[in-house]
């Protein structure tokens, strides 16, 4: 755990030098759940109320980190890992989810070359004196931009709306380009991962939470089926 926390306290202090305000890192340790969790410090408030100012402003919070390659941290080690294996534990237990993630694998070649968060969503965001701060870097490693941006575009989508979604992409994307159908290949990949935390009884749901997930996939036709919704 020490050498995770010295990797912590390194990714914390690089992105704090480049202007992307962060949280201190104090230890490593288990959270609430049992899993292993860097642990932070930073005041502010939860961002109550996203509009499409907000999403803009965080959606070029996570381009800026996005576009920091990890070669350019020198002295700076970053863990990396297979995006299948570390985002998707226990996979194995359900063949068809498991199926179908090799399906989408296969057909783009996975990067690691670009500094990502593993859980960027507003639950994870906070505001001091209007600035944002980022929070929860446990997944922080190097790994492909594609899958982290394309899971918080699909988080905003189920926990937030389509509209805000839409102002976060539509940002993002000014700033950092990607294929249309890689990122549409990296939606697909994302909701097989919300589908794999919802069958482990790990995800926030509410009453229309299924049904949007079932119309985001609806939206992504040929790469993800349906079906494997239940």
């Amino acid at each position: 755990m020490e050498q995770r926390l010295q990797a912590g306290r390194r990714l914390l202090r690089v992105l704090s030098e480049r202007g992307i305000a962060v949280p201190e890192a104090l230890g490593w340790g288990l959270d609430p759940n049992g899993d292993q969790a860097l642990l932070t410090a930073y005041g502010g408030e939860s961002v109550a109320k996203a509009n499409a100012g907000t999403m803009s402003a965080l959606a070029g919070i996570l381009s800026a980190i996005h576009r920091i390659p990890v070669g350019s941290l020198k002295g700076v080690k970053l863990p990396k890992h297979d995006l299948a294996a570390y985002f998707f534990p226990g996979v194995e237990a359900y063949p068809d989810l498991e199926q179908a993630l090799r399906r989408l694998t296969a057909r783009i070649p996975e990067t690691s070359d670009r500094i990502i968060h593993g859980d960027y969503h507003l639950q994870n965001i906070v505001e001091r004196d209007g600035e944002y701060a980022i929070l929860d870097w446990t997944n922080g490693q190097a790994g492909d931009f594609r899958y982290d941006f394309a899971w918080a575009c699909v988080l905003i989508r189920i926990y937030a709306s389509e509209r805000l979604a839409s102002a976060f992409r539509a940002a993002y994307l000014r700033a950092n380009p990607i294929p249309p159908e890689e990122l549409r290949l990296f939606e697909g990949i994302a909701c097989l991962r919300w589908m794999l935390l919802h069958r482990r009884g790990g995800v926030p749901q509410g009453p229309r939470t299924v049904k949007k997930v079932r119309e985001i996939v609806a939206s992504l036709e040929g790469i993800v089926p349906v079906e494997l919704l239940g």
